[in-house]
């Protein structure tokens, strides 16, 4: 039986050429990685709560807040006190934001692109299911040893 390679050494090599390729876009449009899962959690649905996008980007609540600050700093998001929860803070898209969105979403949609070249569509639906159940045991992993933000 052959040694399998480390899929942490992959994991890592994914992550960090996907953060050069999408660095190449921050001239553009000012924000990192971490911003434009933020987004694209908004263009699923504005007016959401900063704990909702965490748990949408398994984030932990200061990274979340930071991303947040940095997009409302640049313009492309709002937020206004929960009237709900006055604890709490709802985050909405702007002009800009909304503007964003057909470019980032092309941008995502490069990234994946390149990364699945040569994959039949079976191969590309196989892969992105077996990487979604990885994320989902190590979110299990994470509760059940208790890791927040590491």
């Amino acid at each position: 039986m052959t040694e399998k390679p480390n899929i942490g050494k992959l994991i890592s090599c994914l992550y960090r050429v996907g953060q050069s390729f999408f660095d190449q876009y921050s001239d553009e449009f000012g924000i990192g990685l971490g911003h434009y899962s933020c987004l694209m959690c908004l263009f699923r649905g504005d007016g959401i709560t900063q704990d909702t996008i965490s748990k949408f980007n398994n984030t932990d609540k200061a990274t979340t807040t930071r991303s947040i600050g940095k997009l409302e700093a640049l313009g492309y998001v709002e937020r206004h006190i929960d009237i709900e929860n006055r604890r709490a803070y709802k985050v909405y898209l702007t002009e800009k934001g909304w503007a964003s969105e057909p470019e980032i979403k092309r941008i995502m949609r490069k990234w994946a692109d390149l990364i699945t070249d040569g994959f039949t569509p079976a191969e590309t639906e196989f892969v992105y299911d077996l990487v979604e159940r990885m994320a989902q045991n190590a979110i299990v992993l994470k509760k059940n040893m208790n890791i927040e933000g590491k």
